[in-house]
């Protein structure tokens, strides 16, 4: 959403996209921050229907293992921002994904993840150079605030 959008709530996202899209759900902060969000956030996905389409992501690895004790089937992602990325320190054992930010993902670290059987979804990829690099090292997701550039981009690689 840009600035000027009316905040919505999750249950409004979930109504809108249910089926229609895969939806990754970033947890800002665990239970410290927001009491019992561990649990709020895997009822409503369960309520929706929607746990295997999902994939929730934090950088607070405390709240993923909470997640994990609700929730044996939910995808969840381990956020990383510092370099260097190492995947055996850094990411916790309940996590399916490692998510780093562009900044700190290379081909090395690409080829790490891969081998450690998690899923790589980068953040926040802006760049039509970035997103062509990304498409072509095969990573499972890219978050980005130009989804009509990703698109695009996309489409001219299929039909092209």
């Amino acid at each position: 959403l840009d600035d000027k959008a009316t905040p919505v709530s999750i249950q409004e996202v979930l109504e809108r996209f249910r089926g229609r899209a895969r939806l990754s759900i970033t947890l800002k902060g665990g239970s410290a921050l927001y009491p019992d969000i561990e649990e709020r956030i895997v009822g409503l996905l369960e309520v929706y229907d929607v746990v295997d389409g999902a994939l929730v992501q934090s950088f607070d690895h405390a709240a993923l293992a909470r997640l994990r004790g609700f929730s044996r089937e939910l995808s969840l992602g381990a956020l990383l921002a510092r370099a260097p990325l190492d995947v055996a320190r850094d990411v916790p054992p309940v996590a399916n994904a490692v998510c780093p930010s562009v900044e700190i993902l290379g081909a090395e670290e690409r080829e790490t993840i891969r081998r450690s059987g998690r899923q790589c979804h980068v953040w926040t990829v802006n760049e039509p150079a970035q997103m062509d690099r990304l498409v072509d090292w095969s990573v499972d997701g890219i978050i980005t605030d130009r989804p009509e550039l990703l698109r695009a981009q996309l489409r001219a690689r299929r039909t092209g």
